[in-house]
């Protein structure tokens, strides 16, 4: 009987680390799944959760402070992107947190809450990082899920690297949360095309000085220095120095290439510039490197061409006068492109509308209400737009409420209108190539 009794408990401690065993192995097997998407279906995300999971590993590491556990989920990399996922819970409630906060009302809107992210890669700080784009969810009165996506297509990042993530403040709590983990990004290489591409433009551009009280002749040397089409999005990286006296000049902003280019490919294609990113100055050498990411008809594209525009003196002009409620209503811009005005709501205090463009529309000047005999009725306002990345829709919000406006004049909107943009002409005698087949 004794000789019983010491064998049983053996055999018990065989069966249980037969089972742990068990247990890591099936953990490692677990597919990618993001259980983000889960909590928001309505995410905007302009990478598909397919993508990302397809492209992306499980990390699951914890970091916990001041009483606020920071935890990595997922993560998803390629030569222009790191897409982080992470669930943040606190001791208390996120009301409790923001409570004693003068910006506390902000992080009702749950994307408000999420913290700002820093990178190493291989020990060494990414600088001037811009979260391209972000979202979170509350999924309890205490518990955040989040998701930055951050653009790194200036940066030259192996194939395999270590990767530290840190915050110091979240839920305006000051503290310290650190994760680190290592990355294979050789699967999204695989579906990846880089190109080196080192072709200089010059832009002469003027630049006022509000310290002189007068403009100056500022030359921009400009260097389009790759292209990345990738799956989590497609990038221009562009370096940029200035010929310019900055002892004389208070500040100078780069150009961005969609207030001087049209971006076309070798179908005649316009292709969108839906994000801009990766700013970062060099004050010893003037320098700056902007990348702008692009949306793709194709993605065998073969070449790329940067058409200039050309602003000219004309007067913008108001185009044809239509009623409201015949939707949807199509306003030719320009020789090169249209919106579409998708719907209309009008409210006791707010203008709401939401459009989308088609061919090459360089700005939307917004639009112009009109009573049922075509007189127009005009506001003082703010503005705000939130663009769906993934349909291209663009929705404007016209708040009327506190700029002193008669608010009865509201319920006499009947028509709109907008101004055209032909006061631009795009130069394709002009045109930058950018090939794309080697």
């Amino acid at each position: 009987e004794p000789k019983t009794l010491r064998k049983r408990p053996l055999k018990v401690a065989i069966l249980v680390a037969s089972l742990s065993i068990l247990t890591i192995t099936t953990a490692f097997a677990i597919e990618n799944i993001i259980e983000y998407f889960n909590y928001n279906k309505n995410s905007e995300y302009i990478s598909s959760k397919e993508e990302l999971e397809t492209f992306g590993s499980v990390v699951s590491l914890t970091s916990k402070d001041k009483g606020i556990e920071f935890k990595l989920d997922n993560i998803s990399v390629d030569d222009n992107y790191i897409n982080i996922f992470y669930t943040i819970k606190g001791e208390k409630s996120i009301d409790e947190y923001y409570k004693d906060h003068s910006t506390g009302e902000k992080h009702k809107e749950a994307k408000y809450a999420n913290p700002f992210i820093n990178l190493e890669v291989d020990k060494i700080k990414l600088k001037n990082l811009v979260m391209q784009e972000y979202e979170a969810v509350y999924t309890s009165e205490n518990e955040l899920k989040g998701m930055q996506r951050i653009n790194v297509s200036k940066y030259n990042i192996k194939n395999n690297f270590n990767l530290k993530i840190y915050t110091n403040e979240i839920f305006m709590q000051k503290g310290e949360w650190t994760v680190s983990t290592n990355i294979d990004k050789s699967k999204a290489i695989t579906e990846t095309r880089k190109y080196n591409v080192n072709k200089n433009i010059e832009i002469k551009n003027k630049e006022y000085s509000v310290t002189e009280e007068k403009e100056f002749d500022v030359t921009h040397y400009l260097n389009i220095d790759k292209v990345i089409i990738s799956p989590f999005g497609n990038e221009i990286v562009v370096k940029e120095k200035v010929d310019a006296d900055f002892t004389k000049l208070d500040a100078i902003a780069p150009i961005h290439l969609d207030s001087k280019f049209a971006l076309v490919d070798e179908n005649n294609n316009y292709l969108e510039i839906v994000g801009k990113g990766s700013i970062g100055h060099d004050s010893t050498t003037n320098g700056v490197t902007n990348s702008f990411e692009f949306k793709l008809k194709d993605k065998d594209i073969k070449s790329l061409r940067l058409i200039p525009i050309k602003y000219i003196g004309e007067e913008n002009k108001i185009l044809d006068i239509y009623d409201i409620d015949k939707l949807p209503i199509t306003f030719e811009m320009n020789e090169y492109g249209k919106v579409i005005i998708e719907d209309i709501q009008i409210n006791d205090s707010k203008i709401i509308y939401t459009y989308y463009t088609e061919g090459f529309v360089p700005y939307e000047s917004g639009l112009v209400f009109f009573d049922e005999n075509e007189k127009e009725i005009g506001f003082s306002c703010s503005s705000s737009e939130n663009k769906n990345k993934k349909t291209g829709r663009i929705t404007t919000t016209i708040n009327l409420e506190g700029y002193g406006n008669d608010l009865n004049l509201i319920s006499k909107i009947k028509k709109v209108s907008a101004y055209n943009n032909t006061k631009m002409r795009l130069l394709y005698d002009e045109a930058i190539e950018i090939n794309l087949s080697n």
